[in-house]
């Protein structure tokens, strides 16, 4: 592979890490609003799990996003029945709250990608 190959396969796995860091940015704000400072530092230093070359590092990331996406379904129903428990509009938070959690469950699958198999050493036998 030449210098030219290998400088695109990085840009290119840097373009796929962007909803992952974007995820854990988001749910790092969710935290912050609701006052855990440490949660949201915690899950902010997640994404440099990604300097990591180890299939370890991988798993873990998705493992995160998968318990995000679950945080963002509990607080999906929790905020929906909070709205209808007041009589408020709720089918709109329920909408993008959702929307939420599926690009956060979605951004589990940029580890199918070739280049960050791997990458990570992922999917060998």
């Amino acid at each position: 592979m030449s210098q030219l190959d290998t400088t695109t396969t990085s840009k290119r796995a840097l373009w796929l890490f962007l909803p992952v860091v974007l995820n854990f940015v988001i749910i790092a704000a969710h935290f912050l609003r609701s006052g855990t400072l440490w949660m949201s530092a915690l899950l902010l230093a997640c994404p440099l799990m990604l300097l990591i070359r180890h299939w370890l590092a991988a798993r873990f990331i998705q493992l995160m996003l998968l318990l995000i996406s679950f945080d963002w379904l509990l607080t999906t129903a929790y905020i929906v029945n909070e709205r209808i428990s007041f009589g408020s509009p709720w089918q709109r938070a329920a909408m993008i709250l959702v929307g939420v959690a599926l690009f956060c469950f979605l951004s589990c699958f940029v580890f199918i990608n070739r280049s960050l198999k791997a990458r990570y050493g992922l999917g060998r036998s």
